[in-house]
């Protein structure tokens, strides 16, 4: 693949080790959880890559390309796992009904709905004994998934029409602020809702897809970052994921922002590039 960049899956891992830490080490990092919104922002990278290299003549072709690669990627690892976790949830927890209820709504893509309507706290002792809290991301993805080769195709963008990449960056540029401010407004109003809805959460994956369109140009957003050495943007990243804040929004925000720019800094022969260009990185991811 013409636009793979080996050093991401690296990156995934380390949004992968940095969620997980925060599960079974929250003393050590406490604001691990940004993990997932460090994810958020390399899958609308990643999946705005994949679709900008197809090939596809029609639409039909190639949003029947699109999900078949999603579903073949993502459903029977979900499947394993639910089957494996649910069975074991039964035997642990006295009263596993909302456990159950959300692997069987994770099934569908639609965990987070289920958890936003029953007004769940990511954070709270509840969610800890929940295994199938975390599917949220997942079904928030999907949802994504669901509406993005509409976007990427009547752009022009799959078809590389003229003016298409900027309608396409116009279209990821006025879905991210409405997103954001949707998230601002929402995360005082009903933090729950700020936290599983799918449109206050676009804005993430949509930064991703910018982050690609800036590496695809070279443009002088890419210029610039590419002049920070990673390794910069990395030691910050831990630095927020590892002191306690007392303001989350802003931990989110800072998060999400550091990962494009990461994105985008990393180049080969450094330090960071070779942190997360190797095996085990890959491994993990």
């Amino acid at each position: 693949m013409k636009n793979y960049r080996p050093e991401i899956d690296g990156l995934r891992a380390f949004a992968v080790i940095l969620a997980t830490g925060f599960q079974f080490f929250r003393d050590t990092f406490p604001n691990g959880y940004l993990g997932v919104d460090m994810f958020a922002v390399i899958s609308g990278y990643v999946i705005t890559s994949s679709l900008s290299s197809r090939n596809e003549k029609n639409f039909k072709d190639f949003e029947i390309s699109f999900y078949k690669r999603r579903i073949k990627r993502l459903l029977p690892a979900l499947f394993i796992f639910v089957l494996i976790a649910g069975f074991i949830t039964v035997l642990i927890i006295p009263n596993p009904g909302k456990a159950l209820n959300t692997a069987m709504f994770s099934l569908t893509g639609m965990s987070n709905i289920y958890l936003m309507n029953i007004s769940t706290d990511y954070f709270s002792t509840g969610a800890d004994l929940n295994p199938f809290t975390q599917t949220w991301s997942l079904g928030v993805e999907e949802q994504f998934y669901f509406l993005f080769p509409f976007v990427i195709w009547f752009s022009g963008y799959a078809q590389c029409n003229k003016n298409s990449q900027k309608n396409f960056s116009n279209i990821l540029t006025f879905a991210l602020s409405l997103s954001l401010l949707g998230f601002i407004f929402l995360h005082y109003l009903n933090p729950t809702y700020a936290y599983f809805f799918t449109p206050t959460r676009l804005w993430q994956m949509c930064l991703g897809s910018l982050s690609f369109l800036a590496w695809k140009r070279k443009d002088k957003i890419y210029i610039f970052f590419q002049r920070i050495p990673a390794i910069y943007i990395t030691l910050l990243i831990l630095l927020i994921t590892t002191i306690k804040l007392n303001d989350s929004l802003l931990a989110i925000i800072s998060i999400t922002f550091l990962t494009s720019a990461l994105l985008l800094s990393l180049k080969e022969y450094t330090f960071s590039f070779s942190l997360f260009n190797n095996g085990i990185s890959k491994y993990i991811a």
